[in-house]
């Protein structure tokens, strides 16, 4: 059997491997798409988070910045959400308005 390459740039080339050694790789392989997974969400939130602007940022800071990002959009969205409320109230006064001025003979039929 040929030469088997495992994680950390390590091979094995033996005809079989041992219960420890197959145990061994897959955590190596389960720990570096763990990494990955871990670097493609840091790399997603440099991408979306306007305040990480620098690659080189560390992680904490990138959850720091991202932390402080979604207590801005909260925030905000909580504003508006007062400002609908109220809009859509003073809607609904307006119409009631409207409503008590028109005169109520207006579309009646005459003869």
């Amino acid at each position: 059997m040929g030469r088997l390459t495992i994680p950390g740039g390590m091979e094995h080339t033996g005809e079989k491997m041992t219960k420890h050694e197959k145990r061994r790789i897959n955590h190596l392989n389960s720990e570096k798409k763990r990494r990955e997974n871990i670097k493609d969400g840091m790399d997603a939130l440099l991408k979306l988070v306007p305040q990480c602007t620098d690659p080189q940022m560390s992680k904490a800071n990138i959850l720091k910045k991202t932390k402080e990002f979604i207590l801005e959009i909260h925030d905000a969205n909580k504003n508006l959400q007062t400002e609908l409320k109220r809009a859509r109230q003073e809607i609904d006064e307006l119409r009631r308005y409207v409503g008590h001025q028109q005169d109520p003979y207006k579309f009646a039929c005459r003869l």
